[in-house]
């Protein structure tokens, strides 16, 4: 169980199946009814987790609920056993999902009779480990929370929906911009989630190995990434985009590219900072580092920026292997 992607629920009894399919930080959880459709008194699913080495069960909260249960949006969220979902499927995001050990679910089907009295059907149980690296020691793929599409975010950090305490109205900003947010730290690192953490973690590894890093990148004004590639000196080597897309793009003299450049060109030296673009733009953004006892590439589509970071959707694959750092690192051989 400890390393597995799915757990299923075994309770013959429940009308409905049940599945866990395990991802980052999350867990997708799967029910199917059995036999046809459920009848009309069916009304969803109330969900209910403990956390590892927990007894207790918490309510996984619903936003939706019967007429009279949430008048309006900054009513409190509903008990799933009060408002059940009325889905199939639910991605679940614990909030203390980095927990070692596993995270037991229990569903249960809900029915209300006509006077509107809710009751609770035969449940299904399953237990999985949200553990981080999807392949321990060889692979993880991470992600961004794009939190433009969360109810969640919005909530517990922007009601008012203004984010200029968060993140820069201006991408050429980037490098010089500090959040001023009361709750910026514990944001930002649900905003970037598991990407941000993994990003991080590979270049303070790096810095701490004394490691050669290789790094080429296309959107680049995030000063936390800025700073610890300047702590890397001469052992760093860089590619940065130079494309005039979007207007002035990064090849302005003012953009937070060219600052970046300038930068590092101090700390690493004039031979090792380039400025490239291929056709239109230089579009690819990576990391990789070599090092004694340290062997990673970063991959993915998540930009060197606050958008990348912070509002986008993105992902960040790590791969633990000297080969995939070899293959990074020299021309692909010719063939034939």
């Amino acid at each position: 169980m400890k390393n597995s992607y799915q757990a299923t629920g075994t309770n013959s009894k429940a009308p409905f199946t049940f599945k866990i399919h395990r991802g980052d930080g999350m867990a997708l959880l799967a029910m199917n009814w059995r036999t046809g459709k459920p009848p009309r008194d069916f009304v969803g699913f109330a969900i209910e987790y403990k956390e590892p080495k927990s007894d207790k069960f918490w309510p996984v909260k619903n936003r939706i609920g019967f007429p009279g249960q949430r008048k309006k949006p900054t009513d409190p969220t509903i008990s799933s056993t009060m408002a059940p979902f009325q889905k199939f499927r639910w991605v679940h995001f614990p909030f203390n999902a980095d927990k070692e050990g596993e995270f037991h679910y229990r569903i249960t089907p809900m029915f209300m009779d006509e006077g509107g009295t809710l009751s609770r059907g035969e449940p299904q149980e399953a237990s999985i480990a949200l553990m981080r690296d999807t392949i321990p020691g060889k692979l993880n793929v991470a992600f961004t929370r794009g939190y433009v599409s969360s109810q969640s975010f919005v909530a517990n950090f922007a009601p008012d929906r203004k984010l200029g305490t968060l993140i820069p109205d201006n991408a050429k900003d980037g490098l010089k911009f500090k959040p001023t947010h009361k709750k910026a730290k514990e944001a930002l690192e649900w905003m970037g989630f598991e990407a941000r953490k993994s990003i991080f973690e590979v270049l303070d590894e790096a810095i701490a190995a004394k490691a050669e890093v290789r790094v080429i990148a296309y959107d680049f004004n995030m000063p936390e990434i800025l700073t610890r590639l300047e702590k890397l000196g001469k052992r760093l080597k860089i590619i940065i985009d130079d494309s005039t897309a979007k207007g002035g793009g990064h090849k302005a003299k003012d953009s937070p590219e060219s600052v970046a450049e300038k930068r590092l060109r101090k700390s690493a030296g004039a031979g090792n900072v380039k400025r490239q673009h291929m056709s239109n733009l230089q579009h690819h953004k990576s990391i990789a580092v070599s090092g004694k006892g340290v062997h990673k590439v970063v991959y993915g589509s998540t930009n060197m920026s606050w958008r990348g970071f912070y509002v986008q959707s993105n992902n960040a694959v790590v791969v633990n292997s000297k080969s995939a750092v070899d293959d990074y690192s020299h021309l692909p051989r010719t063939c034939c």
